[in-house]
């Protein structure tokens, strides 16, 4: 009956001890899934703050850190640093670091960042040349991060201009792609308008080429048959400088 006592006794004093231990353990050692998790509220905080992020829809997914680390308890709070790419925010790293009296370690945790918004992608194919209408295209949430720079997203104005290249259905409609709508076509009659010592004259011409606002085109006056270099102005209509 003793004996069976005394088993009891020493199983109960081994269980202690081993508690004991583990708890010791536990104090020696930094919790790397507390330091993961530190980090990755450190790297929202941040992406929250940051004037580069106004789309608040942003993901962020940690990478695990290695949990067979073992890293002694700092004996000051542990610092976390933000890394970001230069060029982008689709990763970034999170540098932990223990900098006390007794204790010095430095780890990394690296991370995934996905920040979405919604852009334009045709809604069926269009040729080049096309001029752009409202059902050409809609709005798809999409990784910005993926789908690159130069992006059309809900506030700019495409309708109405004209594609510089042909693109596939379900394309990213791309900033690069659009270009104003050439509103003078090449053999359109055009007025020809003229300024010459604060007096202002019309004449009949032709375009020779095609052209849009802003461009410079040659058009033949048709009264003359000289053919001048004109600005494009409005529609059907060009102007030219006589200093």
């Amino acid at each position: 009956m003793s004996f069976c006592v005394f088993l009891r006794v020493g199983a109960a004093t081994l269980l202690c001890l081993l508690l004991n231990r583990t708890a010791w353990a536990g104090d020696t050692f930094e919790n790397i899934d507390l330091l993961h998790d530190n980090a990755r509220q450190m790297l929202i905080t941040y992406l929250n703050q940051s004037a580069r992020v106004a789309n608040p829809d942003t993901e962020v997914k940690m990478l695990p850190l290695d949990a067979r680390l073992r890293l002694s308890r700092c004996d000051v709070p542990v610092d976390y640093q933000v890394s970001v790419q230069p060029s982008g925010l689709s990763s970034a790293t999170v540098k932990i670091s223990c900098s006390g009296s007794a204790v010095h370690w430095t780890l990394y945790a690296p991370a995934q960042i996905a920040v979405f918004g919604e852009t334009a992608v045709a809604a069926h194919s269009l040729e080049r040349g096309s001029v752009i209408q409202t059902g050409d295209f809609r709005f798809v949430r999409q990784n910005l991060n993926v789908i690159g720079a130069n992006y059309v997203d809900p506030a700019a104005l495409i309708v109405g201009q004209e594609l510089k290249r042909a693109v596939r259905e379900g394309e990213p409609l791309r900033l690069s792609y659009i270009e104003p709508p050439k509103i003078i076509q090449r053999g359109d009659r055009v007025t020809l308008e003229a300024q010459s010592s604060g007096l202002n004259v019309a004449a009949p011409g032709t375009a020779m080429a095609n052209g849009k606002v802003g461009e410079r085109i040659q058009v033949k006056n048709t009264q003359s048959n000289k053919i001048v270099d004109a600005l494009v102005v409005a529609p059907g209509r060009v102007r030219v400088r006589y200093d």
